[in-house]
């Protein structure tokens, strides 16, 4: 899931080092809301499916014989809920060549992971969840709290707005919306009424798409995301084909079509 959304933040490398070079504040901070909420919108639903529905997943995925690992999937899906959305901020960071203190953070995050895997994994006997505690949090304060607060910092760009306006409005859309429709199909998934299931699954969809459109998004921001989406598509496909054409060539291409 990480390379998934990943990869198609990579492809946008090539525009967010162009709106750099020509110091276009205004195109950075469209990008990096618009980006921000475009991916939220997407992976919080999966994150919080994960989270919610780990226990029935892995019994029908691998028998109850691997119960544990349903107690470890949500504590290693929960910092994916701002690992994803934020992605965006690695190539603002790589853009504006600020890599220096990122990387000391970074290695700070780890070792600061090893102690508190040994505190929780050992000294509380917490075993393999107590490991999978003290990764989660690292990861989350930094993708979280660190990662988008030092973006915004290099950037001109309020940290505050930015989370109030790209980041925390489609989250907690999605966890009012999915987060407890996710319960009532844990519960139907528990007693194996699949059909039902489905059939709420499709209804929720609907709805926390519907509302989307008409709470979230704006008018422009519906037209910015829909064109910006479509050239991450182009440029995954030319990607995988192999097709000889590079993202920075595809991002040149659009640039001087906007010319």
């Amino acid at each position: 899931m990480l390379r998934l959304f990943q990869e198609a933040t990579w492809s946008v490398t090539s525009t967010v080092n162009a709106m750099v070079a020509e110091s276009d504040h205004d195109g950075i901070r469209r990008l990096y809301f618009s980006y921000t909420k475009a991916l939220t919108i997407v992976t919080a639903p999966i994150c919080l499916g994960l989270i919610v529905l780990s226990g029935p997943l892995i019994r029908v995925w691998v028998g109850g014989d691997f119960a544990l690992a349903g107690k470890l999937l949500p504590v290693f899906a929960a910092p994916l809920l701002a690992q994803l959305p934020m992605a965006i901020s690695a190539c603002l960071l790589n853009a504006y060549a600020e890599v220096k203190v990122p990387s000391v953070v970074s290695l700070s995050m780890a070792v600061a992971n090893v102690v508190l895997s040994i505190v929780l994994g050992y000294e509380f006997s917490l075993g393999l969840l107590g490991i999978a505690i003290a990764s989660s949090f690292c990861i989350g304060a930094y993708t979280l709290v660190f990662l988008p607060y030092y973006t915004c910092r290099i950037s001109g760009i309020s940290y505050g707005e930015y989370m109030l306006s790209a980041y925390l409005p489609p989250l907690l859309w999605a966890g009012i919306i999915m987060g407890s429709c996710f319960q009532g199909l844990r519960m139907l998934t528990v007693s194996s009424h699949w059909g039902m299931a489905a059939l709420m699954a499709s209804g929720i969809g609907v709805g926390y798409i519907s509302g989307i459109r008409l709470f979230l998004l704006e008018p422009r921001e519906k037209e910015y995301l829909s064109e910006m989406l479509g050239k991450v598509w182009l440029n995954l496909i030319g990607v995988k084909a192999g097709n000889g054409m590079s993202v920075s060539c595809l991002g040149n291409l659009n640039q001087l079509e906007a010319e």
